[in-house]
């Protein structure tokens, strides 16, 4: 913020000090580069889907680029297609609500966790939570020919990360027993989201519900190993 004028006595203005150095106005938006490369690659993928791409070649990037559990299932050793997937699938989404709901998220939740642990720690937290994110929907299902795309599952696990900083911050008490309370809700609530859908959802689609939990679970959990000294 700038530095406000006032008036003395005499009518005198007095403004701030004058230096080698006058302070500079920060910027309105100040987010750290890779949530904003994060931010700019979400929304470029979403143009390609919706605007740039022809239809065809439009499907076959979502076909291709999604995860669908029984392609790696079946996938041999030598099938970098199908491994690939693992991380792809995070840039994709499916519709304009899916991607701004997202990208909030990820905004609100990634630019604070951006900053406490760099931007390289950063990233590889990221993509970590959303490993075990798709992992473990993976796990209850390996043979489902559903695509699954989005962020949600690595996102969930920054607000895993978020509850842990709360945590060391004095808001919750110290251990598990600590944070139970929130997970349980947390967890509780994706449950119902996953098995009632959300309002304006398309007909045909589900939420991976599942990925929300492997992903926010990751994130308490891997979320220490890769904490400064605060």
């Amino acid at each position: 913020m700038g530095h406000h004028a006032r008036m003395n006595d005499n009518d005198t203005i007095i403004g701030p000090p004058q230096g080698d150095n006058p302070p500079t106005n920060e910027p309105l938006f100040n987010v750290p580069p890779l949530t904003l490369a994060l931010l700019t690659l979400l929304a470029v993928f979403y143009l390609m889907e919706f605007l740039v791409l022809p239809p065809e070649m439009a499907n076959n990037l979502i076909l291709y680029g999604a995860f669908i559990p029984e392609r790696l299932t079946s996938a041999g050793v030598g099938d970098w297609g199908a491994y690939g997937t693992l991380l792809s699938y995070m840039a994709l989404h499916g519709s304009f609500l899916h991607l701004v709901i997202n990208s909030t998220m990820l905004l609100s939740l990634g630019a604070g966790i951006e900053r406490v642990l760099g931007s390289a720690r950063f990233i590889l937290f990221f993509i970590l939570c959303g490993l075990c994110s798709i992992l473990f929907q993976y796990g209850f299902d390996i043979y489902s020919p559903v695509p699954l795309i989005g962020a949600s599952g690595a996102i969930s696990g920054l607000f895993g990360a978020v509850i842990i900083l709360m945590q060391r911050m004095g808001r919750y008490k110290a251990g598990w027993l600590g944070i139970l309370p929130v997970v349980i809700v947390w967890s509780l609530a994706n449950i119902i989201l996953g098995l009632t859908g959300m309002p304006g959802q398309a007909e045909g689609t589900a939420i991976a519900w599942l990925a929300h939990l492997g992903g926010f679970y990751a994130g308490i959990a891997l979320f220490p190993l890769f904490l400064k000294r605060l």
